[in-house]
Formats: structure tokens, C-alpha cells, sequence
């Protein structure tokens, strides 16, 4: 089974620059089934709509953060942001527990879910969370992105390569950051994702 994205109409119409956030994982400490079992196919717009009722989920918080020169956002920003960007997580199972190791065999469960993700919503930015998740996006179609002679460094002060996968209409690009857990600090990665997102349009106009 495959948990459907939260997208809104509007996605389509944010600067004609559609977005996607995408997560690690889920897990619901037996509330919805036992570690592995399959998370329900709305099981994304239900995160996003809790959040929208409850704004207390700091890790959506700090995802947003980095996109703002100058947050913490209210709620009505929070609502405009996600009308036009997309959420999904990518392991498509429960976790469980928080901080259960993820196996080989859940990230292989996801790998045909994105490049659907890909196909049907064709984002052209795409902000992918945390460090595990990069390492385990798939390998096929994919293409790393350098940025040039003088790239902008990540806050690990190494340069980090931005990925391109193909979607049907063109290209997705692909920015990587820290998971927005606990100790992320939003502010320090700010600069590498506008760098990304202003890389993500130059890019578009001759892709």
C-alpha cells in the first residue's frame, strides 16, 4: 500500500515552483499497529492536518523555518505554507519507537513510492530531511549537482552536492539538510537551502 502526499490545489500555483518536503519516517509507539505494519494511505495528510490544528510538531516546524529569512511563523503562515507544498514521508511502514534502526529492507520500501511521487506531482524543489534519507534515495536516475566554481557550502562547512532525478517533465531537484529532530537549528541551514532553491530556478530554464 502506498501512503498518498498531502497536496493542495494550490500546490501548483507557489511562484509556478511547486515544492515538496520530504520526511524520513513515522512511527506511532503501537498506537496505530506493531513496528512494520503498513501506515493507513492518508497517513501524511493526517500529520500535516494535525499540525495545522495543533502547531505543536516542532521537527514540521524546523522543516518550514528554513525556507523564512526571519521566522518563528504564525499559524496563518503556516497554513498558506502548506497550501502549496507537498509532505510525504518516505518509508512507508510504522516505526514503531522513536530512534528504532531503520533496515535496508525499509528504505527499499519507499525507493519505488518516491520515483511514483516523482511522476505524478513533478515538484521542482524538493527538500529532503535528514542525512540517512540522502543516503538512501535510489540510484536510479539519478544525478549529482555541483554548483559551479564557487558553490555554497552547507554548514558543515564542506560543499554538498544538490541531486536531479527525472519526473516526467523534466527535473526534480533535490536539496538535503539535517533531520529537523531535537538540536537542528534552522538558522544554520537557511543560506544552503535559498542557495538551493535559487540553483532549483536557474536551473529550470534550461531543463
Amino acid at each position: 500500500m502506498t501512503i498518498d502526499p498531502w497536496v493542495q490545489r494550490e500546490f501548483y500555483g507557489k511562484d509556478g515552483f511547486p515544492t515538496f518536503v520530504l520526511g524520513e519516517s513515522s512511527f506511532t509507539k503501537g498506537k496505530h499497529g506493531k513496528r512494520g505494519d503498513p501506515l493507513p494511505p492518508d497517513w501524511n495528510q493526517r500529520i500535516i492536518s494535525s499540525f495545522l490544528e495543533n502547531g505543536n510538531d516542532n521537527t514540521i516546524k524546523r522543516m518550514m523555518d528554513v525556507f523564512y529569512d526571519a521566522p518563528p511563523l504564525d499559524r496563518e503562515e503556516h497554513r498558506k505554507f502548506w497550501q502549496s507544498t507537498v509532505f510525504a514521508n518516505f518509508i512507508q511502514t510504522d516505526m514503531g519507537e522513536p530512534g528504532t534502526p531503520k533496515t535496508s529492507e525499509d528504505w527499499d520500501g519507499g525507493k519505488p513510492v518516491f520515483h511514483r511521487y516523482l511522476r505524478e506531482l513533478q515538484p521542482q524543489f524538493i527538500l529532503a530531511v535528514g542525512f540517512e534519507l540522502w543516503d538512501n534515495l535510489p540510484s536510479e536516475g539519478r544525478q549529482e549537482h555541483h554548483f559551479g566554481v564557487r558553490p555554497p557550502k552547507g554548514p558543515t562547512g564542506k560543499e554538498r552536492p544538490c541531486l536531479l532525478y527525472p519526473n516526467g517533465n523534466g527535473q526534480s531537484f533535490v536539496c538535503g539538510i539535517r533531520h529537523t529532530s531535537q538540536g537542528f537549528s534552522p538558522k544554520i541551514w537557511r543560506s544552503w537551502v535559498k542557495h538551493s532553491i535559487e540553483e532549483a530556478h536557474r536551473l529550470r530554464q534550461f531543463i
